[in-house]
């Protein structure tokens, strides 16, 4: 399956040792409440 957007994004702040994560960091955002965010918009499978 093809990862799209917010796949990519969830996959990149879950893990603090990203430069994705770092530049939420100094951007004052918490990179755990951008993964809930995003996680909000999808339902869960079974």
């Amino acid at each position: 399956a093809r990862a799209g957007g917010p796949d990519l994004l969830a996959a990149l702040v879950a893990d603090p040792r990203t430069r994705a994560a770092e530049v939420l960091a100094r951007a004052a955002v918490e990179p755990h409440s951008v993964l809930a965010r995003v996680e909000s918009h999808f339902e869960p499978t079974p």
